[in-house]
Order: structure tokens, then sequence, then C-alpha cells
């Protein structure tokens, strides 16, 4: 009798495990259907954060290498440095936008770098950081006015791939 008992109590609570587990399946695909095609919307919307979302592509653009002359403020000596640059985003219309665009991309962001020459000469991180950034936004300035359709953030991050001051 005892047998019987333990049994169906294993088989009630076993089959109450399956149902749970079968209704949560369809409460899932409900809302993973429902759920919009962009992953922060749907990350928001499914309540999940982004790391168990899958990953989307990231695409680089890269600037060649460039050497600028960075004046310092002192007695007229000047410090060279070769720089080079990639920028990233998750849109390969930028990394297209950005080769058609190359030389004027370019040119911007020498011209950024030969603004905050002297701080960079002394080779301190927040300068390159600084620097970094500002080309960022120079890049993406540029790109929102040759391609209005991808707006004035395409490019989500920039990194500084080779600096070397002399």
């Amino acid at each position: 009798m005892k047998k019987w008992l333990l049994r169906a109590a294993i088989g009630t609570i076993a089959l109450a495990m399956l149902a749970g587990d079968g209704l949560a399946v369809l409460f899932w695909k409900e809302r993973a259907v429902a759920a919009p095609t962009r992953p922060a919307a749907a990350a928001r919307h499914m309540s999940l954060p982004m790391s168990l979302l899958p990953p989307r592509h990231i695409y680089l653009a890269s600037l060649p290498k460039f050497v600028a002359v960075l004046s310092t403020d002192g007695a007229g000596d000047s410090t060279y440095a070769e720089i080079a640059l990639t920028f990233s985003t998750y849109d390969q219309r930028a990394v297209e936008a950005f080769g058609n665009v190359l030389p004027i991309v370019q040119a911007a962001v020498i011209s950024e770098v030969m603004q905050n020459g002297s701080s960079l000469a002394t080779g301190d991180e927040a300068a390159r950081t600084a620097m970094t950034h500002q080309a960022l936004l120079a890049v993406n300035s540029v790109i929102g006015k040759t391609t209005p359709a991808l707006g004035v953030s395409a490019f989500t991050s920039a990194y500084l791939t080779d600096f070397l001051i002399q």
C-alpha cells in the first residue's frame, strides 16, 4: 500500500511538472512571436538582458595610418604622431558610406588631431581618449551630412589601433 501511494505521489508531481513546463513553453513562444525584430526592443519586450540575445554583426571601417605634426606649447618644438583609427558599426551601409567619403573623413579626423596636438604630444591617456571620441564625432558628422539616411550616429565606437609619438 505504501509503495502504491509513493508511486501515485511521484506520478502526480511529475505530471504537474510536465504540465507546468508545457505551459511555460507555450507562454514563451507567444511572447517570442509578438516580439519586435530589433534586439534591444525585443529585450525590453521579453524582459531579457541583452546578454541572452543573439549577437549582432559588427562591421569595422579603418582609417589608414597617417602622420600628424603636433605642435607643443613650448619653444617651437614639434612632435610627430603616427595614428590609425578603426570605427565600428552595426550597419554595413555605414562602412560603404565611409569608403565613399574616406578622404573627407580623414581630413576631418586630422583636423581634430591637430586641434588637440599640444595635449596629445604629452602622451596623456585622457588626451588619447578625448581625441578618439572627437574623431568618432567627426566621422559621424561627415557620414550624417553625406548620407542622411544613416543618421548622425552611424558609428558606435572608435578604437585607436596605432599611436606612436616621436
